[in-house]
């Protein structure tokens, strides 16, 4: 998941893995349920680059052999 607020809000915006992971509405998501949910490092939106991907593509790697 990106969060562009993380990227380019001040500090007084919620950060999507707390409003995502308090929803009532996604409670029952298997991804959350299980801990499987990734999130992109907090700058990706203002910082797409390829070494951002690739340390996206190589945790999201990582976290499919669990």
């Amino acid at each position: 998941m990106l969060d562009r607020d993380a990227a380019i809000s001040d500090t007084t915006s919620q950060p999507a893995s707390e409003v995502i992971e308090k929803s009532p509405a996604l409670a029952e998501v298997n991804a959350l349920k299980n801990k499987y949910a990734y999130y992109a490092p907090s700058d990706t939106y203002t910082n797409e680059s390829i070494q951002t991907y690739t340390k996206i593509f190589e945790e999201l790697a990582e976290q499919l052999k669990k």
